[in-house]
């Protein structure tokens, strides 16, 4: 059985479908962080479905438990759970990690199997070669984005919209809608009570303004009477003498 898959050059094949799977891999992470970068760097106004997800999900949690407690595990796991063609985002990041090694031991193990069963030289060479070019071009496909720095900046991103932006503007919402409700289940008694109660402290404050205001034209009269007594005295004085 391992003669003939020797024989038939499937290891080879295999070989090839790793590459092929590990540099597929690498083109669809690379685009995908690519959209999700921009996308989280304008979240507000963002029609990425990512970005609708969260913030759907964000404005339900809000709704029900009034707080978030931790918004970094909140984005995480919904990055985590994120699918791109059929399968999750950090699935294709360790298909394009792994392949490197799975290239390398599948090519070695076809060297092995081709020189027990005493092939030529020049195919032992191949199987060898093979790996090792394989295992250098998907390397080099791997380290060509820094996937991490990108995945941290799309966290950054969606933590600071949700915590700074998000949060306060659903808590001022939900205070407003209370406060509503609260008006509406007002019975006509207690809209009556708080009128005559705001009356009351109307008439209050016009009392206290009409006693500064004769206080006021009381101190004038009296200023008013001093300069007469003085003349009355002065003319009194002129008689006498």
């Amino acid at each position: 059985m391992l003669k003939k898959i020797v024989e038939t050059n499937v290891i080879l094949w295999i070989m090839g479908v790793i590459i092929a799977i590990g540099i597929l891999g690498k083109i669809i992470t690379a685009v995908t962080l690519r959209k999700l970068v921009k996308a989280s760097s304008e979240m507000g106004k963002s029609t990425h479905k990512l970005m609708k997800l969260v913030k759907a999900k964000f404005e339900h949690t809000i709704m029900v438990s009034e707080k978030v407690e931790n918004i970094h595990a909140f984005v995480e796991k919904y990055i985590f759970e994120y699918c791109v063609c059929g399968l999750h985002l950090h699935t294709w990041r360790y298909l394009e990690k792994q392949s490197v090694w799975f290239c390398g031991v599948v090519g070695c193990v076809g060297a092995f199997l081709n020189y027990r069963f005493g092939s030529d030289t020049e195919i032992i060479f191949r199987y060898t070669m093979l790996a090792g070019v394989g295992m250098v071009v998907l390397f080099l496909a791997y380290i060509s984005t820094d996937e991490n720095h990108q995945m941290d900046t799309i966290q950054v991103y969606m933590v600071d919209y949700l915590q700074n932006i998000c949060a306060p503007r659903y808590q001022k919402q939900q205070a407003l809608q209370l406060q509503k409700m609260e008006e509406m289940m007002k019975t006509p008694e207690e809209i009556d009570e708080n009128e005559e109660v705001e009356e009351e402290k109307e008439e209050i404050k016009m009392e206290e303004v009409e006693k500064v205001l004769a206080e006021e034209v009381e101190e004038e009269k009296e200023e008013k009477k001093v300069p007469q007594e003085v003349i009355l005295r002065e003319i009194l004085e002129e008689f006498l003498a």
